[in-house]
């Protein structure tokens, strides 16, 4: 995925290379990119243990449990 957004940006200054690793450009796009990925991945699970009715997710009471589903939610788009 990293490697399909790796594209220039025209308008930016020219990257700081950090010794033949990754550029500081490249680096932030890339974390930038996992940090949505993993709200994504967060808010499906959220949104199924919703949809389930689930008690516990991983033997742990679930958030929608645990608060129930509407402030569960909100809690965790805080949290996000």
């Amino acid at each position: 995925m990293s490697t399909a957004l790796n594209l220039s940006i025209h308008e930016a200054p020219p990257p700081i290379e950090l010794g033949g690793a990754l550029t500081v450009d490249v680096r932030s796009r890339q974390q930038r990119i996992a940090e949505i990925t993993e709200m994504i991945h967060v808010a499906s699970l959220l949104h199924d243990d919703v949809l389930d009715d689930a008690d516990t997710r991983r033997g742990i009471g679930s958030l929608n449990f645990v608060m129930g589903n509407k402030h569960g939610i909100l809690y965790a788009k805080d949290y996000n």
